[in-house]
C-alpha cells in the first residue's frame, strides 16, 4: 500500500520539488517609471516638496492616515500626468513600478479590487458558517476544511489591505497568504480524495518546504520577482485543479454532487485567464486582476456547497446513516 501511495504522490512531489528551480524566460519591466518624462516630472515635484519646511503636513490628512509620503504622492501625480499625455498622443498605457496607473479614491489605490476582496472574505465567512452548521461533527475532514476557510479569510483581508495601500509589507503579506491558501487546499485535496492518509508526513513536509523557500526567495531578493510568483501560483493552481477533476470523473457515479466541484473549477479556470492576459484598467479602476477577484466570489459559494453535500454523504456512507 505504501509503495502504491508513493507512486501516486511521485508526480505531485516532482512538481513541488522542481517548481522552486523554475525561472521564467521573460522578465517584464516597467517602462513608465524609467521614462524620461516621468523622471523629469518626479524630479521637479520632489524638489518642490524639499523646499517646504514641513512637507508631510502639506499632504491631505486622509493620505497621511494611509501612510502616503510626499515622494509617493509625487509618483502618483506624475504617473497620471504622463499617462494623460500618452492617451492624448494615442500611445499605449504604460505600467509604473510594476503597476497600472489606477485612480485612487480617498487615498485608496485600487478601490474596485478592495471591494472585490471584501466580497470574497464575506463569501468565505458565510461559507464557513454554513459548513460548520450543516456538517456533522464526526466528519473526519471537518477541522481541516475549517482551517482552510480561516486561511482564506486571512488571505482576503490582506488582499483588501494591500489593494488599499500598496507597500512592500502589505504586498508580501497578500502574496504569501494567497500561497498558504493554495498549499493548504492542496493538502486538503490530497486528504479528501484519499490519495494520502493522515499519518503520511512526506507530502505536507514537501508543501511546507516549498512555502519556506517561496517566502525566502521572494523576501531576500533585491527586487520582488513577480514573474516567478505568477508562474508558481498558476502552476500550483493547475495541479490542484487537475487533481480534483480526476477525482470528480472517478467519483461521479457515486457522488452526483461533484458537478458543483467541476463547475467551481471550470469557473475559476475561466477567471484565471484574466491573471495571465493582463490589460490596462478600464476607467482607471477595472483591470484583469480585479475581474479575477470578482470571479472568485461565486467560485467560493459553489465550493462550500460542494463541501457540505460531500461531507454529509461521506458521513452517511461511513456510519451507515
Amino acid at each position: 500500500m505504501m509503495l502504491l501511495l508513493g507512486w501516486r504522490l511521485r508526480p505531485v512531489l516532482v512538481v513541488f520539488i522542481g517548481l522552486p528551480l523554475l525561472k521564467p524566460c521573460l522578465v517584464v519591466a516597467s517602462v513608465g517609471d524609467t521614462s524620461y518624462d516621468f523622471q523629469y516630472c518626479l524630479h521637479n515635484c520632489v524638489e518642490e516638496w524639499s523646499g517646504t519646511k514641513y512637507p508631510q503636513n502639506q499632504i491631505d490628512l486622509h493620505l497621511r492616515w494611509l501612510g502616503w509620503t510626499p515622494e509617493e504622492d509625487c509618483q502618483y501625480t506624475c504617473m497620471h500626468a504622463v499617462t494623460e499625455k500618452d492617451v492624448q498622443r494615442g500611445r499605449k498605457i504604460r505600467q509604473f513600478y510594476g503597476k497600472w496607473p489606477f485612480i485612487r479614491i480617498a487615498g485608496v489605490q485600487e478601490p474596485a479590487s478592495v471591494f472585490a476582496s471584501i466580497l470574497n472574505a464575506w463569501a468565505h465567512l458565510t461559507g464557513l458558517q454554513q459548513f460548520t452548521t450543516n456538517t456533522p461533527e464526526r466528519y473526519r475532514l471537518r477541522e481541516l476544511w475549517m482551517a482552510w476557510s480561516l486561511f482564506s479569510v486571512n488571505a482576503w483581508v490582506w488582499s483588501s489591505i494591500f489593494h488599499c495601500r500598496d507597500t512592500p509589507f502589505t504586498e508580501k503579506m497578500d502574496y504569501f497568504s494567497a500561497t498558504a491558501v493554495i498549499l493548504v487546499q492542496t493538502y486538503a485535496a490530497a486528504r479528501h480524495t484519499n490519495w494520502i492518509r493522515r499519518k503520511n508526513w512526506i507530502f505536507p513536509l514537501a508543501l511546507t518546504c516549498f512555502f519556506v523557500y517561496h517566502i525566502c526567495y521572494l523576501t531576500f531578493r533585491h527586487r520582488f520577482d513577480y514573474s516567478y510568483n505568477m508562474v508558481a501560483m498558476v502552476t500550483l493552481s493547475v495541479v490542484h485543479s487537475l487533481w480534483w477533476l480526476i477525482w470528480c470523473v472517478l467519483s461521479y457515479r457515486d457522488k452526483p454532487h461533484v458537478r458543483l466541484c467541476v463547475a467551481a473549477i471550470a469557473l475559476a479556470g475561466v477567471f484565471m485567464a484574466f491573471e495571465v492576459f493582463d490589460f490596462a484598467p478600464l476607467w482607471g479602476h477595472i483591470d484583469a486582476h480585479c475581474l479575477w477577484h470578482f470571479g472568485t466570489v461565486p467560485v467560493a459559494i459553489l465550493w462550500y456547497r460542494f463541501l457540505i453535500l460531500d461531507a454529509q454523504q461521506t458521513v452517511d456512507v461511513e456510519h451507515g446513516d
